[in-house]
């Protein structure tokens, strides 16, 4: 069929088959359940079915055509297929309609497909069969030899190979008397016939209409109009979907020729030389053999022999993997694993069934390695650059090492992790240039897209003719240990000093500037608590800024005395709400906004972006840039400059907190019990650290970002550091473990270690 479809002069091909419908034919994932039944409607038993029986014929997109469709209704007592409601008489007379309706159509040489059922092959009625007298007379007629006391099974082996080479089916004597031929798709095979498709398309209509009223003279109504309105794009669609997966299929098969007949050469007479020692110039023999699996049971003579190795946790290669995404869209998964992996076990091969469709799922890349011979026989990638590793003791020694430091009560954070595995790279004799501890991105990575961003942000600025560009970033901050991020497992409510009780609390601190360093008043988001009466949240969202009455007391003067813009949800998150009400506060009033615009730049949180903001900041002449997604820690001025210096600050209040906890506690003789900041005192603590960021630092962040021009200078930022006698008194009133040195934590926003 291949070589019909690739000619100059493709033939046309008809593909037949039948199907059946039932009574309360439904689609799987549709229900029939009303919420006002009383109970669920279980679902009714098939019932009565429709038989039908159709071709179709590709004659372009538009053209394409349905032939000798005909429906009958199948017995009422439901034999176990709908092969049994048809048999080779009836078929016959429908095929001989269908050849009438191909020649009508003024199609000739035609090639009719069709699959392997009983009644598809039915013999001429002369055809050889019966009791024994008849056999033994056609096998005289015929000339076949007989001894006069032979079994009828015997004479009808020896018919039954006469009836296979000399009698065709009476379908195929029909087709090939009027000039076409007639091809029976393999076994097993479905997805080698289109008409299937068009039975899903034309049941799913039929189907989708169901429901408990539906009468069976309603289904044959539908199916009726379901085929009368078929459309000509679908035939042809499924039509040209088989006609691909042939031709791969011939290229294929092609291919496997060309192997076993290569591999043929190999060991043929010719190549044979008068030495043993000699062999074909492409092919090992030893090689050749070590390759065939072994058989018979294992050799025991005096002692248990070891059993081979069975390679169950064997990882293929990517010339393995690419052949099996090859078989999978030629055959399906199930041959796939038949010819490929055939000895596995239930589970195993069920295993390796899923790992067949990941491989499908990750088609490109395995493509791109196997097409390499340097890449093909490898198993896994790395790409060039990636460096050096630690060694598996190594790496097992830090995952201790962690493991301890949560069981401790105290979080691992990156920094302390990296720091730990440079001193493990130190023992294991690699210098810094050898091993860095480094992220997975690279900084050349970074550069390539901090230039495009600039020459983007330039092009917007000299387009708009915009003066002012606006830099905002929302940082969490912590009630307890401000600059905290760690390794924890995910709901573990483990930190660095004990018995503060709010390690889980934490506030949304929004820092806005511009490229002339000027700092604007900061947005606060703190958490409260939702009502549960809808109308009391729209009167705190819409009178006191989300919070409820009492605590609006409480924090209206507390926003006047920081300067500060306050607030509140129950996650302390950002969202989309805020951000319409941030812009309303910062750019609603400028005196030039129906003349200017400005520009805001700030990161790709979804919360920043929906629709009603982006309409919004039209409206007020605001011009929104996204910062690249994972690449804020060099795209944006406010996590290259501003974050780190505004948490060392923060760090350095949380630090000198504790040392008056400690001196008071001292001097009271009491035992120390640490108690962590109140609302009021992280407030402050922010506002007054955003407050002493002076304004080379903002201007800093946008030199950096290549946004201004200008030089960046150098700044030193001062940490945080916990001084011995502090510490020793930490340690001796258990409110911190031994296991932390305070000299090798660090903020994770260090530029050297910024990954966000």
């Amino acid at each position: 069929m291949s070589a019909a479809f690739e000619s100059s002069q493709p033939r046309p091909v008809v593909y037949l088959d039948e199907s059946y419908i039932h009574h309360h034919y439904a689609r799987h994932n549709d229900s029939i359940y009303h919420p006002d039944d009383a109970y669920a409607s279980k679902p009714r038993h098939k019932r009565r079915r429709l038989c039908f029986i159709a071709a179709i014929m590709a004659d372009g997109r538009d053209n394409s055509k349905l032939l000798t469709y005909e429906a009958f209704e199948g017995s009422r007592k439901q034999p176990k297929d709908y092969h049994a409601m048809f048999n080779d008489t009836y078929f016959v007379v429908w095929f001989r309609r269908l050849l009438d309706d191909v020649e009508a159509l003024g199609k000739s040489n035609a090639i009719i497909v069709l699959d392997n059922a009983k009644y598809h092959k039915g013999l001429p009625d002369d055809t050889p069969k019966g009791s024994w007298t008849k056999m033994m007379e056609a096998c005289v007629a015929l000339g076949i030899p007989t001894e006069p006391r032979e079994y009828r099974s015997t004479l009808w082996t020896k018919l039954k190979k006469h009836v296979a080479d000399n009698v065709v089916p009476v379908i195929v004597k029909m087709a090939t008397d009027r000039g076409h031929d007639v091809v029976f798709t393999p076994p097993y095979h479905s997805d080698m016939q289109s008409i299937e498709m068009v039975w899903s398309y034309i049941k799913g209509g039929v189907g989708r209409q169901y429901n408990t009223s539906t009468k069976f003279s309603d289904v044959r109504e539908r199916l009726d109009r379901e085929f009368d309105r078929l459309p000509s794009s679908v035939i042809y669609d499924c039509i040209c979907h088989t006609t691909r997966k042939v031709v791969d299929l011939s290229a294929y098969l092609q291919s496997l020729d060309d192997v076993d007949d290569a591999a043929g050469s190999c060991f043929s007479s010719d190549s044979e030389s008068d030495s043993d020692g000699d062999s074909c110039g492409d092919c090992d023999l030893a090689d050749y053999d070590a390759r065939r699996p072994s058989t018979g049971r294992p050799v025991f003579k005096n002692w248990a022999k070891k059993r081979p190795k069975q390679h169950k946790n064997t990882v293929a290669d990517y010339r393995e993997r690419k052949a099996a995404i090859d078989h999978y869209e030629l055959f399906g998964v199930q041959s796939t694993l038949d010819s490929m992996y055939g000895r596995l076990a239930p589970d195993a091969r069920e295993t390796k069934r899923k790992l067949i469709y990941s491989w499908v799922a990750n088609h490109p890349l395995i493509e791109r390695m196997a097409s390499n011979p340097r890449t093909a026989t490898m198993k896994c990638r790395r790409d060039l650059g990636t460096g050096t590793t630690l060694t598996a003791e190594a790496k097992e020694q830090l995952v201790q090492w962690a493991k301890g430091m949560r069981a401790n009560g105290v979080p691992v954070t990156y920094s302390m992790l990296r720091i730990m595995a440079l001193e493990a790279a130190i023992d294991l004799g690699l210098s810094e240039d050898e091993f860095r501890a480094a992220w997975h991105w690279t900084p050349e990575d970074g550069l390539e897209v901090l230039d495009d961003f600039a020459k983007r942000v330039q092009e917007i600025v000299a387009r708009e003719g915009i003066d002012i560009i606006y830099n905002a970033d929302q940082t969490a901050t912590n009630y307890e240990y401000l600059p905290t991020k760690t390794l924890n497992k995910k709901g573990e409510n483990t930190v660095w000093i004990k018995w503060g009780g709010k390690t889980k609390d934490r506030m949304t601190a929004m820092l806005l500037a511009d490229n002339s360093g000027t700092k604007h008043p900061l947005f606060l988001i703190l958490r409260t608590s939702k009502s549960k009466i809808k109308a009391v949240i729209q009167e705190n969202l819409t009178t006191r800024q989300g919070f409820g009455k009492r605590l609006w007391e409480s924090d209206e003067p507390m926003q006047a005395a920081n300067g500060v813009v306050i607030h509140g949800n129950p996650t302390a998150w950002w969202n989309a709400s805020i951000s319409m009400q941030f812009l309303k506060y910062y750019f609603s009033e400028r005196h030039d906004r129906a003349t200017k615009k400005v520009l805001l730049i700030w990161d790709d949180l979804s919360a920043h972006f929906t629709d009603e903001v982006t309409a919004y900041a039209k409206e007020l002449n605001v011009v929104l840039e996204r910062v690249p997604p994972n690449y804020t820690w060099i795209c944006q001025p406010a996590d290259i400059a501003w974050n780190r210096p505004l948490k060392a600050r923060l760090r350095q209040n949380w630090l000198d907190m504790i040392r008056r906890q400690l001196l008071r506690a001292k001097q009271r003789g009491t035992v120390f019990m640490l108690v962590p900041p109140s609302r009021d005192t992280i407030v402050s603590w922010v506002s007054g650290a955003w407050a002493d960021t002076d304004a080379t630092t903002i201007i800093n962040g946008f030199k950096k970002c290549r946004l201004v021009d200008g030089v960046h200078m150098g700044e030193v930022v001062g940490e945080g550091v916990v001084e011995d006698d502090v510490l020793a008194a930490l340690i001796a009133t258990c409110a911190i473990e031994e296991t932390i040195d305070p000299v090798m934590d660090f903020s994770t926003a260090d530029a050297a270690d910024v990954s966000a």
